[in-house]
């Protein structure tokens, strides 16, 4: 069982009010899967396999097509729903294993300017050293000039 997924699982019952295990078509319920899957397939690189296998844990048969039905519906979820991007931002600020840190630290590489891109391969590049002062002036500069609302790449 994989404890990142299940921690998901829950943050997604919490914000949306639904239970996404129970068997119901509502619409909620259905956005709310949906949700689920989008999260755990585009920003933590999760395969619909491994999505089914551990919804199938639970006693809850769904199966990888489902799932990859739920990911291609999310955006047109989203245009009825604005809850929805809401709850995918609050997911992922709560990021909180250093996979979904990596996975998020990766997905944030693809949004960067040219510009930007530079001054955080500089701070990567030296952030191993004791350069405090250093660290302090990059992340000031990547303050400065990022303008990031995304913290997910869509398809």
């Amino acid at each position: 069982m994989n404890e990142t997924y299940l921690s998901v699982l829950n943050r997604v019952n919490e914000l949306t009010g639904v239970d996404i295990l129970k068997k119901t078509r509502s619409r909620k319920a259905v956005e709310a899967r949906s949700l689920f899957y989008y999260y755990l397939s585009i920003c933590l690189k999760a395969s619909d396999n491994e999505i089914s296998d551990f919804l199938m844990y639970y006693n809850n048969k769904t199966h990888r097509t489902t799932v990859l039905y739920g990911v291609k519906m999310f955006e047109i979820y989203q245009k009825y729903n604005s809850n929805l991007s809401a709850w995918l931002n609050d997911l992922k600020i709560k990021i909180d294993s250093p996979y979904q840190k990596r996975n998020f630290i990766a997905q944030q590489a693809y949004l960067l300017t040219d510009d930007n891109v530079n001054i955080a391969f500089e701070f990567i590049e030296n952030i191993s050293g004791n350069q405090t002062q250093y660290k302090k002036e990059m992340i000031n500069k990547l303050r400065i000039k990022s303008n990031l609302t995304s913290l997910c790449v869509a398809k």
